[in-house]
């Protein structure tokens, strides 16, 4: 019985798939000098009303990435979005854009971009 109270649970983890949140983008602020690289699916800056991301250096969105935006991004710096790279901007979010922004590939609900 003991064997079957140890293995039993073990093997629910195995078959259970695992949920993941994703990565909120980060550091905030992004301080010159510093690159954040997206570089899977599940990046998000999910802040609130007073909640913005402020970057000063480089995010580079890699090839096959998404960065999913739901608050406010002010980008002072360098933002580059690969060929086949998303950024998703939800209703409420913006990007404000002061210096560089590259895009090659999606810009998903771009009226929000400033």
């Amino acid at each position: 019985m003991r064997l079957v109270t140890l293995f039993f649970p073990a093997v629910c983890l195995l078959i259970v798939p695992s949920v993941v949140c994703g990565q909120q983008i980060s550091p905030n602020p992004n301080p010159a000098g510093n690159t954040i690289t997206v570089d899977t699916m599940d990046w998000y800056n999910w802040g609130d009303d007073n909640d913005q991301f402020s970057n000063s250096g480089t995010i580079n969105i890699n090839n096959g990435s998404r960065l999913e935006n739901k608050a406010d991004i002010t980008n002072w710096a360098t933002l580059t979005n690969e060929r086949t790279g998303v950024i998703s901007i939800a209703a409420g979010g913006t990007l404000d854009n002061d210096i560089s922004f590259s895009s090659l590939a999606v810009l998903d609900k771009f009226p929000f971009l400033h």
